[in-house]
């Protein structure tokens, strides 16, 4: 069965009030989905730094943006639990916080929180923001002396940097949530080889230290997981006025640490979406350097409901091409 997440009550009241806070006429669905177009606009161009001195950017990030990459934070860490991860880390450094979101995943998911938690933001009006707004306790100041004891979280961050912080491969554990384009996609997978070669271990998304075969044997592919939500009515009213929905939230990530996995030996991970052909559905199926598809055949029944970012394993697979076929129990 499909996870579905949903925005907690107290973080939707919350949601509200910082709205209302606001120095803005009105907060209809249509003047929301306004702003979160002229956000759209400046994302699209070269210029990714949010702007969050306007007015226009706070309001689409608190009513758009700020719920979307709650969902993306709430699926990594879960995640982030199934492969018990972080390992012995005492620091939770967000960075690039902005409104919180991660904040506020870290909180309901429970993964990190025996961990002291600082923020970090080039914006002060963030941080005050999400100080006045969103934080249940404060945050305590960070310095890289602290970098070997710290697990760093880059939520949608990197992508607004030209370089990475100077004490980044100082770190003990490591969280990067990026975009699903393909370009940001693998670009991330290229600093996977990075952190490989700089003596750091991937918990997950791969079960594997080898070379990437998304990156390897293709010229276009992207490792990314995908989040399934259910929108609130406020959320959806919204939508309605926008040309893009976002009923799935997809997104990439990498959890890097100095320690090596435990929890994750000899499994593979569906890295794609179930794929429908003649006689059979394929899944994409990540666990070493080669590019393979599992394949459940249609005269073995219905198929499993597998869906992209499972961890499995398989004892009884036949290996034909670049497939994997299981064999009958």
């Amino acid at each position: 069965m499909i996870k579905k997440y949903s925005l907690p009550q107290e973080f939707q009241v919350k949601i509200q009030k910082a709205l209302e806070s606001l120095p803005v006429q009105q907060t209809t669905p249509s003047s929301l989905a306004q702003a979160v177009l002229k956000l759209s606009d400046h994302y699209q161009q070269s210029q990714q730094v949010t702007p969050w001195n306007n007015l226009d950017c706070l309001v689409a990030n608190i009513a758009y943006y700020l719920p979307l990459n709650y969902i993306r934070n709430r699926k990594v860490f879960d995640e982030a639990q199934n492969v018990n991860f972080p390992s012995d880390a005492t620091w939770l450094l967000d960075y690039g916080a902005g409104l919180g979101p991660s904040y506020q995943a870290w909180q309901d998911s429970g993964s990190f929180e025996n961990l002291k938690y600082s923020a970090i933001d080039q914006s002060p009006k963030a941080l005050e923001f999400l100080k006045t707004h969103f934080l249940q306790k404060s945050i305590t100041p960070w310095s890289p002396e602290h970098a070997d004891q710290t697990c760093a979280l880059f939520s949608y961050s990197l992508n607004e940097l030209t370089q990475l912080p100077r004490w980044f491969f100082d770190l003990k554990e490591i969280i990067i949530i990026e975009p699903s384009t393909g370009q940001k996609g693998r670009q991330l997978m290229q600093l996977r080889q990075q952190l490989i070669q700089k003596g750091y271990f991937i918990w997950a998304p791969c079960t594997h230290q080898q070379d990437c075969p998304l990156l390897i044997q293709s010229k276009k592919d992207w490792c990314h997981d995908r989040a399934h939500w259910e929108q609130p009515d406020w959320f959806q009213k919204i939508e309605k006025q926008l040309p893009i929905k976002n009923n799935t939230l997809t997104f990439s990530y990498l959890l890097a640490s100095r320690t090596r996995p435990l929890s994750i030996e000899n499994n593979g991970r569906i890295v794609g979406d179930p794929l429908k052909e003649k006689g059979k559905t394929c899944w994409l199926y990540c666990q070493n350097t080669e590019r393979n598809f599992l394949s459940w055949l249609n005269k073995q029944g219905p198929a499993p409901d597998w869906q992209r970012g499972e961890l499995h394993q398989f004892e009884n697979l036949e290996k034909k091409g670049n497939e994997l076929r299981l064999k009958p129990s």
